[in-house]
């Protein structure tokens, strides 16, 4: 069985256009969107999903192994946050955001930055893996009596950045910023 990724929180670049929605401009990705069946993500297009009483049809594709979903042409790349502020400052932007957009004439400025990139130590931007607890410290006792000490705060994990992923983030945004350029289109991340 196939496990797909999910990000809770991230952010995710991609090709934009300013467009008319119901008498008011926004900037859409819909221009590069069709419809298109596509294996069921629930059920990895089996049909069936598995519970611990057994399996049952797929509540998701109703058995068929397909749904209908909204697929872009369009390269876009979808990150965790903290990877969306480290593309950012990858990119100089200095005043980074959960969202923002590089408006069409300023991608010649980017795409020259990441050329530079592509053919320079990016090791700075890579991060190596952590695993954080608050101290030790906290104690409670529940209703048998019994004391338990345990850590204070949130377990933080952080998997790290690799230069290979790195590597792949220049190289996405090197062929999204000739997209835009070819369709006329801006680069947004939200």
């Amino acid at each position: 069985m196939q496990i797909r990724e999910l990000i809770v929180e991230g952010m995710t670049f991609n090709p934009v256009k300013l467009t008319d929605y119901d008498g008011d401009k926004v900037w859409s990705s819909m221009e590069w969107e069709s419809k298109q069946m596509e294996p069921c993500f629930v059920c990895d297009g089996t049909g069936k999903q598995r519970w611990s009483t057994g399996e049952e049809t797929c509540r998701r594709c109703d058995g068929a192994g397909e749904t209908e979903e909204l697929v872009s042409r369009a390269p876009e790349l979808s990150v965790s946050n903290s990877n969306g502020f480290e593309i950012q400052r990858m990119l100089g932007i200095t005043d980074t955001d959960y969202s923002g957009i590089i408006h069409h004439q300023d991608l010649p400025k980017f795409m020259r930055r990441l050329i530079q990139l592509k053919n320079q130590n990016t090791s700075q931007y890579t991060q190596e893996p952590s695993d954080e607890r608050g101290p030790m410290g906290r104690q409670h006792t529940d209703d048998q009596g019994v004391t338990h000490i345990g850590h204070t705060g949130p377990r933080m994990i952080d998997v790290g950045r690799s230069q290979s992923q790195v590597d792949r983030y220049i190289d996405e945004l090197i062929k999204m910023i000739k997209f835009a350029q070819e369709h006329g289109a801006s680069i947004s991340w939200g």
